[in-house]
């Protein structure tokens, strides 16, 4: 009698532990695995949107902030002897959000060219087209800030000899190029209305817009710039030294080669834009009559200054 007992206590142990193994090899609920996400439409939307945060800011309004320009409320720390710090991290040479494009591209692309990514198809091609456009803003913010720049398409494992390897300064112009790849893939992938039908998310035109401007910057500043060190081949031009041994060679074979290219795509890009969306009308009025003490009402008169004033 205490065998078959016993008998039965071991086989209900048995059954037990058979339960919570098949139990502890199911994968976690209250996470996502990299395996389990980016398979679907709505999981491309939502990491793509999460990824604005880098064109929502008031960047452009805060540089001038404390220079003889703008003033704040509290003083800046550049102007008191001995606190003006470097950050112990972030910075023009942070690669946060440009692993993070790559992070996405790198899982995608595969999965979309083998059709393996459920939804909308034209809404995954936008989806995808928003983080290419997020991966040009990224690198657009790095040649402003620091010209020469070093090109990551891949995510990097975290090895030294590897990380230095791909840390290499690309010439400027290069930098440029690679830009406007992502946002010719962009103008491609992505619609000119938001999927959603919002307009809360990129477009096609606002590729093309972002393109115009990259290349009307990259054009101008070689233009102005030619013959200094701040060009490649120019006199004292850090990677000349470093790097090329005085003998890069432009992709268009010149720097006039290179700054005609950025000027036309300028144009070739603005052009398409301005022929899609009308403008809104200005005949130039600019009287206000000031009894109405309210600009909206006595600019109605002129629709670009209304525009402005709503």
């Amino acid at each position: 009698m205490k065998t078959n007992k016993y008998l039965f206590f071991i086989v209900l142990f048995l059954i037990l532990m058979s339960s919570c193994q098949d139990f502890l090899d199911r994968e976690p609920l209250s996470s996502i695995t990299p395996e389990n996400y980016l398979n679907e439409e709505s999981q491309l939307a939502a990491y793509a949107i999460a990824r604005y945060n880098v064109i929502t800011d008031m960047g452009y309004f805060e540089k001038d902030h404390h220079t003889d320009i703008q003033a704040r409320r509290y003083h800046d720390n550049r102007y008191v002897p001995g606190e003006w710090k470097v950050p112990q991290s972030g910075g023009d040479w942070a690669f946060g959000d440009i692993y993070q494009c790559n992070y996405f591209l790198e899982r995608v692309i595969p999965k979309w060219k083998s059709g393996l990514i459920t939804g909308n198809v034209d809404n995954i091609n936008h989806y995808i087209g928003e983080v290419y456009f997020l991966r040009a803003y990224n690198y657009f913010n790095k040649l402003v800030a620091l010209g020469d720049f070093p090109i990551i398409k891949t995510t990097l494992p975290d090895n030294h000899k590897a990380l230095i390897d791909a840390s290499k300064r690309m010439p400027r112009t290069e930098v440029a190029r690679f830009i406007i790849s992502d946002l010719d893939s962009a103008i491609m992938l992505m619609k000119n209305v938001s999927p959603d039908g919002r307009k809360n998310r990129l477009s096609s035109l606002s590729a093309q817009l972002f393109k115009s401007r990259v290349s009307l910057f990259e054009g101008s500043w070689l233009k102005y710039f030619k013959g200094t060190e701040f060009v490649p081949n120019g006199p004292n031009w850090a990677g000349a030294q470093k790097d090329y041994n005085n003998s890069y060679t432009f992709p268009s074979g010149s720097i006039d080669g290179e700054i005609d290219y950025f000027l036309t795509q300028a144009m070739e890009s603005a052009k398409v834009v301005a022929s899609t969306i009308e403008l809104t009308e200005n005949n130039m009025l600019k009287e206000i009559d000031m009894s109405y003490h309210d600009y909206a009402v006595a600019s109605a008169a002129n629709p670009y200054l209304q525009m402005w004033n709503y």
